[in-house]
């Protein structure tokens, strides 16, 4: 701090019956009074105070007031609309295999779905294919594909959460079929209506990605793993802002 007068700028000590006092730390006087700024160093006069200043206090005295930069301080990103928690690096995590960890429950389940649905509606777009018993092929729901979903994921080790076992199962499929207005296993999904509903332009590749980490292959036969690598790189440089590609303008 530069130096003040320490009749305006220093602090008297809080006192219970008496202020607290100490010696100055430039010539021992008596009844100093504290620096305002640190309120560590005590000062009988400004000459004192501007010549300690000089002598290093200057230093010490801002490195006691530094604003701290502890990460734990700093307010969690929100998350993206439809989801609880922001998923920090998703495509470094869905090259490792950890997109769904350290998730809430239900985020899981709507992911989980969502990539189900994307990948059905992008295989009859596409192929031209679809399970006669989902939505597709004329089934009032998608209930028994999706079931196969989930058991090609559970087959993945280290894919799911430690935590999914076979009541969270169900209770993901309770979630698809009337538990949850968006992820219905009844209705089919568009790339147009996911974007809207997380109002992110890249959740269509992530779901995508998703999927084809249980399935082994993207819904044209061909790997992502390209593209993910590109958009980790980008994710290492902070620049995923500006690098919006979906993956169904691409025939990868």
């Amino acid at each position: 701090m530069p130096p003040t007068n320490p009749s305006s700028d220093a602090q008297p000590a809080p006192s219970n019956t008496a202020p607290e006092t100490k010696p100055c730390a430039i010539c021992q006087a008596p009844d100093a009074r504290r620096c305002a700024k640190c309120l560590s160093a005590w000062y009988c006069s400004k000459e004192c105070q501007t010549t300690d200043w000089k002598n290093g206090h200057k230093q010490a005295c801002n490195k006691d007031n530094k604003p701290s930069t502890d990460k734990k301080q700093k307010p969690a990103r929100p998350p993206p609309k439809g989801l609880s928690q922001h998923i920090d690096k998703p495509f470094t995590r869905l090259e490792h295999k950890t997109f769904l960890h350290d998730l809430p429950e239900k985020d899981v389940y709507t992911l989980l779905l969502d990539s189900y649905r994307m990948r059905q509606e992008d295989e009859y777009k596409f192929g031209g294919d679809a399970d006669v018993d989902s939505i597709y092929g004329g089934a009032p729901h998608s209930l028994k594909p999706f079931r196969r979903f989930l058991r090609r994921a559970e087959k993945k080790s280290g894919i799911l959460p430690a935590w999914w076992d076979q009541t969270k199962q169900e209770a993901c499929v309770a979630q698809g079929m009337g538990g949850d207005e968006w992820s219905d296993l009844s209705c089919c999904v568009e790339k147009h209506d996911i974007v809207e509903h997380y109002d992110d332009p890249q959740m269509p590749m992530k779901l995508r990605m998703l999927a084809e980490t249980f399935c082994g292959v993207g819904p044209w036969g061909t790997s992502g793993k390209g593209m993910r690598q590109m958009m980790m790189a980008a994710e290492g440089n902070s620049n995923t802002s500006t690098m919006n590609f979906d993956m169904s303008n691409l025939q990868l």
